[in-house]
């Protein structure tokens, strides 16, 4: 996911920041992790489940949000890998190719 939301955004010239936000950082008086001053992003994805004081104080950000594979019950604003779907073709494309004893690791 990563790899291919650094392709995409690299093709019209933007960047990916990959930071790993502590909980701890949204404490009480703080106004959020010090990342959102200290770098110029224009929009957040994340790729976890955060604490509602933690989203609240996201969302004072007036960035735009967009949600991957999270535990944030919002559908309407996250993306979710049809790991489903992946597996069924994998094993289509085995199949068609005579193999009947699949491994998964």
């Amino acid at each position: 996911f990563v790899v291919g939301l650094n392709h995409a955004l690299a093709r019209h010239d933007h960047h990916v920041t990959l930071v790993e936000v502590d909980e701890l950082e949204f404490g009480e008086g703080g106004k959020g992790p010090r990342l959102l001053d200290e770098f110029f992003f224009d929009a957040l994805v994340i790729h976890m489940g955060l604490s509602q004081r933690a989203l609240d104080r996201l969302r004072d950000t007036k960035l735009p949000l967009i949600f991957f594979d999270s535990s944030i019950q919002q559908p309407e604003q996250c993306l979710y890998r049809d790991e489903r779907s992946v597996g069924r073709t994998v094993v289509s494309l085995l199949a068609a190719h005579g193999h009947r004893r699949i491994g998964f690791f």
